[in-house]
């Protein structure tokens, strides 16, 4: 995700993806990327490969 979109996600008590684990089990990793666009996102499975 792009690094603004990615602080959003990640920063805070409780942060967007600490209430996603809460909610559902499940921990997901969010890596910022400059070549992003605000709205561009890749969803990778636990190999790294692009879903």
């Amino acid at each position: 995700a792009h690094p603004f979109v990615a602080a959003f996600i990640t920063k805070g008590y409780p942060s967007i993806r600490s209430k996603w684990f809460m909610n559902h089990k499940k921990w997901i990793k969010v890596s910022p990327r400059d070549a992003y666009t605000y709205l561009e996102y890749n969803f990778t499975d636990k190999d790294g490969k692009v879903l």
